[in-house]
């Protein structure tokens, strides 16, 4: 996982950040913690090596979260429901449906509704 380090500093100073946080799925090194203008949408990326029960998602408390990924899959669903257990403020998940374009749900309130 990569780019949690940064919003767990701060976190641990007291601040929250004003954005949403994304969470993507798949490879890259996110750089958001470089740039003043970004620190208040953090980005957050778990890759395919990545042990999910092993990932500590506790800075995401209280957050607006936004999880990517490229399909709708097992691991997707997995990730999603580690974030709901970390109690974002909301979680909004979005997905490439194969032939379909974009597809998602919103989670918030415990309730969840399809986008």
């Amino acid at each position: 996982m990569r780019g949690m380090e940064p919003l767990l500093a701060m976190r641990k100073k007291g601040i929250k950040p004003t954005g949403t946080i994304t969470v993507r799925l798949g490879a890259g090194h996110p750089d958001w913690h470089c740039y003043r203008e970004t620190w208040g949408h953090p980005e957050i990326l778990i890759e395919s090596s990545d042990i999910l029960p092993a990932l500590d998602l506790r800075p995401l408390v209280g957050l607006h979260v936004l999880l990517v990924g490229s399909d709708y899959s097992p691991r997707f669903e997995a990730v999603a429901e580690r974030i709901k257990a970390a109690a974002p403020a909301s979680l909004i998940a979005l997905f490439t449906g194969v032939g379909k374009g974009v597809e998602g749900w919103i989670f918030q309130n415990n309730e969840t509704r399809i986008i």
